[in-house]
């Protein structure tokens, strides 16, 4: 799991966008975003995101590469789980992996989902009406007034993200 952590930030993207899958990359980027930010990861069973930093604050952390169609696909983002901050987190292949971050907090997270048009991510929820479990998916194009709009709203940078937490 720690395999390439002492490469470079850019050369691990590299490495990993090279040689894993989504399912294999996720965990590790997410690791690795924990280290740089000198966050301490948590148990999933708490259900309060990824990581806790030494604020005490919560976060849940996605990441994604930018695909070949230009866009940036963030998946089971938990609007429901009990934490402060949810960082998204773009690689930008097209851009020698460069990372674009972006927090939000919790209490614009819902009206944040709305305006990407986030959608269930396993199709319909066994229960219509009890919607409060969902896990929801969106996707940005790269450029787009959705990028655009989130680059002038919630983008953060480096020193940014470590002094607030």
């Amino acid at each position: 799991m720690n395999f390439g952590n002492e490469l470079k930030m850019d050369h691990y993207l590299k490495f990993l966008f090279l040689y894993f899958n989504p399912q294999s990359y996720g965990s590790r980027i997410q690791n690795r975003l924990i280290k740089e930010y000198g966050l301490e990861k948590i148990k999933s069973s708490l259900d309060k995101g990824d990581a806790i930093s030494r604020n005490n604050l919560y976060l849940e952390i996605k990441a994604s590469y930018r695909n070949i169609d230009d866009d940036f696909s963030f998946v089971q983002i938990r609007p429901y789980q009990n934490c402060d901050l949810y960082l998204l987190t773009a690689i930008d292949v097209e851009d020698n992996f460069k990372l674009y971050n972006f927090l939000i907090n919790k209490q614009n997270i819902s009206d944040f989902l709305i305006k990407v048009k986030a959608v269930n991510c396993h199709g319909v929820s066994k229960n219509k009406k009890d919607t409060s479990n969902e896990e929801l998916r969106f996707t940005v194009k790269f450029n787009s007034d959705l990028w655009k709009f989130m680059i002038k709203n919630y983008l953060t940078s480096f020193n940014d993200i470590k002094a607030q937490l």
